[in-house]
């Protein structure tokens, strides 16, 4: 008896382990600023670091992926977007491009628009600054019923303040 309880436990240790990651090896993405100009997506990153810091990266690229992919191999870690809470975009057509990088199961974080995304995402609260959270699951929903959809604007001023909402258009594919 001892036997077999010995072998089934060598066996859980040899193949009990093969999907695991190591936290040192992901790089858990909080705020995310997408911005385009002159034909680039200029992305920017907020990592969330154990010590209750940030760490901040930015990519320039001619599409949303490939400026992901840029930012894993920079820091060596796996880009983790299950955590994220914000995406801070430049126009809204942004919006449009990004039914091709989320799958469903990542598609609960806020959408807020503002001229500058990569200084509004260095902010800490950002989330606290919108009154009515709009969720990329909300507009993907919406816009199965046709309902109208509006998007929260921020601006800065000597603060970061929530400014307007924006109709998205109904050009969504």
């Amino acid at each position: 008896m001892k036997k077999v309880l010995v072998i089934l436990t060598l066996i859980c240790f040899i193949f009990g382990t093969n999907n695991y990651i190591e936290l040192n090896k992901l790089a858990i993405i909080t705020n995310m600023g997408i911005n385009y100009k002159n034909n680039n997506y200029i992305v920017n990153f907020k990592e969330i670091l154990p010590n209750k810091k940030y760490k901040y990266y930015s990519t320039k690229c001619k599409n949303i992926k490939k400026c992901i992919n840029d930012i894993e191999n920079i820091n060596h870690k796996n880009i983790y977007l299950n955590h994220l809470e914000n995406i801070i975009i430049s126009n809204k057509s942004i919006i449009y491009k990004l039914k091709y990088i989320f799958k469903d199961d990542f598609d609960n974080f806020n959408i807020i628009i503002t001229n500058n995304p990569k200084k509004i995402i260095k902010y800490k609260y950002i989330s606290s600054v919108i009154p009515k959270n709009i969720s990329y699951r909300r507009i993907k929903q919406n816009i199965l019923e046709n309902k109208r959809i509006k998007i929260p604007v921020v601006k800065i001023n000597n603060y970061l303040k929530f400014y307007k909402y924006e109709e998205l258009g109904d050009n969504y594919e």
